[in-house]
């Protein structure tokens, strides 16, 4: 039968871009963190230092990790 897709894969993640998140650990260029965006956590990384707690803006998604940057 056909795939079983949780429904927090409903979201239309191609549309990510611009939309905010917030660090829920510091993110370093050399050392992924995660991100809280529409209550799910997700796996993040960026090319500068972001403090846990700080407002990202998400530039894009690679498979399961969002790229983002401090607002």
């Amino acid at each position: 039968k056909g795939k079983n897709i949780p429904a927090c894969e409903d979201v239309d993640l191609d549309s990510v871009a611009g939309s905010t998140a917030v660090a829920v650990t510091d993110i370093k260029p050399e050392e992924p963190g995660k991100v809280e965006f529409r209550g799910t956590l997700w796996n993040a990384t960026a090319n500068e230092c972001i403090a846990s707690g700080t407002g990202v803006k998400i530039i894009s998604r690679e498979n399961l990790t969002l790229i983002v940057e401090k607002i």
